[in-house]
């Protein structure tokens, strides 16, 4: 854990011990006599202060237009924590439109629908401090691994584009988490997760979000028969690199260096076997495969 160390001796006033605070943290936060804090009793011995966590709640809110750029403007407001966000519609929507509004906000886990109409739709997107980044991307990770069990045992497309959706949920949440915990200065419920760590996290999810992508696209593909043991190779890659970093193992995440080797040189005929064969779709999936290694290694190269 990444944590400043800072010295401090007991005082004792009438009987009762007490300690005095560090003067930038105290300005940091515009703490004075009076003010609240909330304190968390760790297992081994620590106390941590979170002054921010009883300062009074403050309801935002944002309006946009349903336009050519309402995605990318609807996630601006969405991640920067707002709590309701109404979309007007200029015109009557259309049922395509209106079902990929719904389709698009059902990938959402935190956000429900509070006020529909023809002109506007009102959404309240709720705090879930309770689910920790960690926790998150744990599911995400667990996801990914149903994902790819459907697409070697069954390749259920359906399934596979359901379980998708949940991994975007788990995805979105977490950077609403990260987000809050960065910008307000919380901590989560892993408790304090330090900034390099919640940096980590953050791409460790993004990697794995894409891993969920390339096995949603594979599934469309209708992978080949000859793949699956190319691709559970790879796989078995990726799952070690994840678990290397949630055990925090630096020689399994290393060792992920040499079985580069290995993954080359199968990836290395099967390419060769499918220029000879002029098959395009084939050499394109090993392509998506092998994202699947390079995803893993990149996870595997931040384990400390």
């Amino acid at each position: 854990m990444d944590m400043k160390q800072i010295e401090r001796k007991l005082q004792s006033i009438s009987g009762s011990l007490f300690v005095s605070l560090p003067r930038s943290w105290v300005n940091q936060y515009k703490l004075d006599k009076g003010s609240k804090v909330d304190m968390e009793l760790a297992k081994d011995g620590r106390i941590i202060l979170a002054p921010s966590l009883h300062r009074e709640k403050q309801v935002w809110k944002s309006t946009i237009n349903y336009d050519q750029t309402f995605y990318r403007r609807f996630f601006r407001d969405y991640l920067k924590g707002n709590d309701f966000i109404t979309i007007l519609f200029k015109k009557k929507l259309s049922p395509k439109e209106r079902k990929n509004i719904f389709d698009f906000l059902d990938k959402l886990m935190n956000v429900h629908v509070v006020e529909e109409t023809s002109e506007k739709l009102v959404l309240q997107s709720f705090k879930l401090a309770e689910l920790s980044v960690k926790q998150c991307l744990k599911r995400m990770f667990f996801l990914t691994k149903n994902m790819f069990d459907e697409l070697i045992e069954s390749n259920d497309s359906s399934k596979i584009n359901e379980i998708d959706v949940s991994v975007s949920k788990y995805y979105y949440i977490l950077i609403l988490q990260i987000r809050r915990f960065l910008e307000e200065g919380q901590f989560t419920h892993d408790s304090e997760v330090s900034i390099i760590s919640s940096v980590d996290i953050r791409m460790i999810s993004e990697k794995i979000e894409r891993v969920g992508d390339i096995i949603k696209y594979l599934s469309s593909k209708k992978m080949k028969r000859e793949l699956k043991p190319l691709a559970q190779l790879v796989f078995d890659k990726y799952v070690k690199a994840v678990n290397s970093y949630f055990t925090k193992n630096f020689e399994k995440a290393a060792s992920l260096w040499q079985d580069e080797v290995e993954v080359r040189n199968e990836f290395r005929k099967a390419r060769k076997q499918y220029v000879k064969e002029k098959s395009i779709e084939n050499i394109e999936n090993l392509n998506q495969l092998f994202n699947i290694f390079k995803f893993g290694k990149e996870i595997a190269n931040i384990v400390r």
